[in-house]
């Protein structure tokens, strides 16, 4: 990796570390990637993959005549700008299930998650769990096997609501009428307002056997 120049406000270490920042995923894909470190009229240094960046290395473009550097920098600005239909936000169900967050917090993520939704036709999904739930614990395994994980990846962004014994998020609990968990919600992300609901207890309840095939079948028709 280049030595960032005197006059740069990056470090060396930040330098190294800008790679990381771009995460490749299998829904929120990477084509190529490209760091650049500019001062007025010149290009101090230009590194760029041809691919994920946690897969092709960085090269060192930057002695190349500027005419050479057009191409590849192009390429990569349009792959940026304009994606493809596999670059789109992630589902949210690789996200943490089980650390609380204050109302805040969780409300400015069901906004986001449902500007997320609605510019990738998808809906979005509430799970109200929490830790202690052996049900809830059940059925966030589930989501994360096939058929259930690939009918969320393809038509949910997941919000996790972690509940504590019932003392968070206690306006948001009253909206749905959460009375048991583990409970799914599912949202239009237009309006916000709910289009389904249902409590799963796979453990603890008469849905002992429940599967993921199950859980895939209710997320394809919710109801």
């Amino acid at each position: 990796m280049p030595v960032p120049p005197a006059e740069s406000p990056f470090t060396h270490e930040i330098v190294h570390l800008l790679p990381s920042i771009c995460v490749h995923t299998p829904v929120y894909g990477t084509r190529s990637s490209t760091v650049l470190a500019l001062s007025p009229g010149r290009v101090e240094h230009y590194l760029y993959a041809d691919g994920p960046p946690r897969e092709a290395a960085l090269s060192d473009f930057t002695e190349l005549p500027m005419r050479h550097l057009v191409a590849p920098l192009v390429l990569s600005l349009s792959l940026y700008a304009c994606g493809s239909d596999s670059e789109r936000a992630p589902s949210g169900l690789e996200a943490d299930p089980f650390v609380p967050m204050s109302d805040e917090a969780l409300t400015a993520r069901i906004q986001e998650a449902r500007r997320e939704a609605s510019a990738s036709e998808r809906r979005v999904l509430l799970d109200f769990i929490a830790d202690w739930c052996e049900d809830c614990r059940e059925v966030v395994r589930l989501s994360h096997e096939e058929p259930a994980r690939g009918v969320i990846e393809e038509s949910y962004v997941v919000v996790y609501v972690e509940v504590g014994r019932f003392d968070r998020h206690r306006a948001l609990i009253a909206e749905h009428q959460i009375d048991r968990i583990a409970a799914l919600v599912v949202l239009d992300p237009e309006t916000g307002r709910r289009v389904a609901k249902t409590t799963l207890e796979p453990i603890t309840g008469g849905q002992r056997g429940f599967t993921s095939a199950a859980l895939a079948a209710w997320l394809r028709n919710p109801t």
